[in-house]
């Protein structure tokens, strides 16, 4: 029944000044109609049925004298009620304006707690924590506390529905607003609620150049060739030049966006200049944990070694000719970082975190980052200002991200031919051939771990 469900089935895009504006501007036109028809009767009446303004149309008659004798009390009355009507309309609409205003400026407001909610819900499930209690600490936040005053916050959680496919929350807000004029037609209090519909979707992006002062924030040189056929690159560099690629090299991406200027004619499609500045997409993980004792690992030729997660402080040290493998877990190099010069190295599953130098020279390497947990879809994450060097022998694959934020990179590698590689670097060098995969189906979901939280409805 109207009004009490206006405000639910039929979400309107007008805001509440030109929602009113339009109510008084259709009541307008409604008594000026009114008026028009009042005053076009009152005349008719008063030139043909009031013998005060006209002498008789018709012969004298019984019937002729009635309405010279009925004729101006008729007259006057007639206008009075239209008047009166007018006022009562006059009155009606305005009302209506008012209190509809009312009741949209709080649709507005609790469509703001919901879009933080439903974001805030998604951001949870993506991260493994309490979707509910996420999302109802938002719409609190933005003035509607579940509970309290009437307000009730649904959660529905997983969501399916519309086009959201990944990490989908809904969440309403509803409360029950007092009204002013409408009392008067026995609507106290209406109804009024929001919904929203957010999830999450894979970044576009599988290159990012994070400092913005580096000059070059990205480099392609000599006879490199690079293909990242489906996915973007991020230069935040506004240095002249943000981005470089000279000589021989071949450098082909889905979209390139640079913050500076372009040295070079190899980088294809041809990238945008004078582009945004992308925030760190890792910074949700936070502060690396501490490392604690000093152990190492120092392996050498003709050694085969199959390490366990844990702490090496010390560092590990490969040489050519070891074969190692390392088991499914997370790594803590602390200060020692970590060295490979050669052998043949297999880790599944494994996570390397170091605030030390990481250097991969030789080798035939295949890693690959854990496919869920807390460290989904992290390789390499490492905290130091020194060069960080990623560069196997023919046959390497790196499947997962390569977080270091605060060195140059220089690197040399691939995706294996399903999996993805993500490179987030304080600045990036390219040394040597290189394809960057994007293909996320072996994670959990078959999500990034780079990902924007995005409102369906």
């Amino acid at each position: 029944m109207w009004p009490p469900r206006l405000l639910t089935y039929y979400p309107l895009t007008l805001n509440a000044k030109w929602l009113v504006r339009l109510l008084i501007t259709i009541c307008g036109l409604a008594l000026f109609n009114l008026s028009r028809r009042g005053a076009r009767s009152a005349l008719r009446h008063s030139t043909e049925e009031c013998p005060n303004l006209r002498h008789k149309l018709v012969p004298s008659s019984r019937h002729s004298i009635y309405l010279r004798r009925a004729s101006p009390a008729f007259c006057r009355g007639q206008v009075l009620v239209l008047v009166t009507l007018a006022i009562v309309m006059l009155i009606g609409c305005v009302a209506l304006a008012v209190d509809v205003g009312f009741l949209w400026g709080a649709k507005r407001r609790m469509q703001t707690a919901a879009d933080a909610g439903a974001a805030a819900g998604a951001i949870a499930s993506r991260e493994g924590y309490g979707v509910t209690t996420a999302a109802k600490d938002a719409t609190a936040l933005n003035g509607f506390t579940d509970g309290t005053s009437n307000v009730n916050v649904t959660v529905t959680n997983p969501y399916s529905g519309g086009s959201c496919s990944a990490n989908c929350v809904q969440v309403t807000v509803e409360q029950e607003q007092p009204t002013y004029f409408l009392r008067v037609l026995g609507f106290s209090q209406i109804d009024v609620q929001a919904s929203a519909v957010a999830g999450t979707l894979n970044s576009g992006s599988c290159i990012y150049s994070l400092s913005k002062t580096a000059s070059p924030g990205l480099k392609v040189d000599g006879s490199t060739t690079v293909s990242i056929p489906s996915c973007d690159v991020v230069v935040n560099s506004d240095g002249s030049p943000g981005a470089t690629c000279g000589g021989s090299a071949s450098f082909t991406a889905g979209g390139i966006a640079v913050a500076g200027s372009v040295s070079g004619t190899c980088l294809s499609p041809t990238p945008s200049t004078g582009a945004g500045q992308t925030a760190d997409p890792f910074s949700y993980l936070g502060t690396q944990p501490s490392c604690s004792g000093n152990t190492s690992q120092n392996i050498t030729n003709g050694n085969t070694v199959t390490l366990t997660q844990g702490s090496f402080c010390g560092g590990i040290t490969i040489h050519s000719g070891a074969t190692v493998t390392f088991s499914a877990g997370t790594y803590n190099l602390g200060s020692g970082g970590l060295s490979i010069s050669g052998g043949t190295i297999h880790g599944t599953g494994v996570t390397f975190i170091s605030t030390g130098t990481i250097s991969v020279t030789g080798g035939t390497i295949n890693l690959s980052a854990p496919t869920s947990s807390t460290y989904k879809g992290i390789l390499f994450w490492d905290t130091t200002t020194a060069n960080t060097t990623i560069a196997g022998g023919s046959g390497s694959t790196f499947d997962g991200a390569i977080y270091v934020p605060n060195s140059l990179l220089k690197y040399a590698g691939n995706s294996s031919g399903s999996g993805y590689t993500i490179i987030a670097a304080g600045s990036v060098e390219f040394t040597g051939t290189s394809t960057v995969g994007d293909n996320y189906s072996s994670l959990s979901g078959g999500t990034s771990p780079v990902e924007s939280t995005v409102l369906y409805q």
